[in-house]
């Protein structure tokens, strides 16, 4: 069955709601429950070919005749601008220098990624007797959270002009599953992949879980392998974060350290782990707040970011 429009786009942060469509021109404003206008909506939909002034990339899906899409956002946008923002402002570990947003393009993901993500959220609110007729409640009250996420990538990283035209071909994004940026992107969140990383840390202090941080300054110790030089600027590298919605649902706050653990606390729907707390020999205790669920349907990531810094401490 096909996907309608509204509900193709019904993951949205609420912080869209006032602003005006990113594409280049368009003046229209968002609507609660989309990311572009509607006319822009449906054109995504057909496979941007509508779209004029604008770089849209469609990958393919191991699923047949489906297609995530790639919308790199133009650095004049409210929204690229509104994100720059929240990204800076979130970033509070202090471990880059000249810390740089070079691309944000917005993930539209396959009509099955949308249709798993959306029934597991309506199934862990319904269990909470929380409704999803509300966009500002789910959102507000942190039912979803949009959250980071780090891992390696084999290929990319794509970069954009001013006007989010692409600097690269957009093959550059090869759509391997072993290439974990690409492997999220198309084909959501395999938990055969959890605990192999680039660093080659095994230690999972929630378990063996999805691991997302509202700080993306946390997130980008688990990038490494998205480390490149950028290629304008010698003197930078570049990585790349995703950035999530995450259905949190009832979160269990955690104290201690639980490697074992495969799945949340009876009755909750996430773990939780605050500053402070999970603390082990060799490891000390938790200096930044991180999430983890443990079912791959409770994430879907709606934005690929590219950022550069000179130096890092971390690697």
């Amino acid at each position: 069955m096909a996907v309608s429009t509204s509900s193709y786009y019904s993951l949205v942060i609420t912080e869209t709601k006032t602003l005006l469509c990113p594409v280049p021109e368009c003046t229209k404003r968002l609507t609660p429950g989309t990311r572009l206008c509607e006319d822009h909506s449906a054109a995504i939909l057909q496979g941007g070919k509508n779209i004029t002034n604008i770089g849209v990339i469609k990958l393919p899906t191991s699923k047949t005749n489906e297609f995530v899409t790639l919308f790199p956002l133009s650095k004049s946008s409210e929204r690229y601008n509104s994100l720059v923002t929240s990204i800076m402002n979130d970033w509070k570990k202090q471990n880059v220098t000249d810390l740089r947003i070079e691309t944000i393009a917005e993930i539209y993901p396959s009509p099955s990624q949308v249709k798993t993500f959306n029934e597991y959220k309506a199934m862990i609110l319904s269990m909470r007797n929380e409704g999803d007729d509300d966009v500002d409640n789910i959102y507000n009250h942190n039912k979803v959270m949009a959250l980071y996420h780090g891992t390696h990538q084999h290929c990319g990283p794509l970069l954009t002009t001013e006007n989010g035209q692409l600097q690269s071909n957009p093959q550059i994004l090869c759509g391997s599953s072993d290439c974990g940026v690409c492997g999220v992107i198309l084909n959501g969140f395999d938990p055969n992949k959890i605990g192999h990383n680039e660093r080659g840390e095994t230690f999972q202090r929630l378990g063996k879980g999805f691991y997302f941080a509202p700080h993306p300054s946390k997130a980008h110790y688990y990038s490494r392998g998205a480390q490149k030089c950028h290629s304008n600027d010698p003197t930078r590298k570049t990585q790349v974060l995703l950035r999530c919605l995450v259905a949190i649902g009832k979160p269990y706050h955690e104290n201690i350290v639980q490697q074992k653990k495969t799945a949340p606390p009876e009755g909750y729907d996430s773990v939780y782990g605050a500053v402070g707390t999970c603390r082990t020999r060799g490891h000390g205790s938790l200096n930044w707040p991180e999430y983890a669920v443990y079912d791959p349907r409770a994430a879907i990531a709606v934005d690929y970011i590219v950022y550069s810094y000179t130096s890092t401490s971390e690697f």
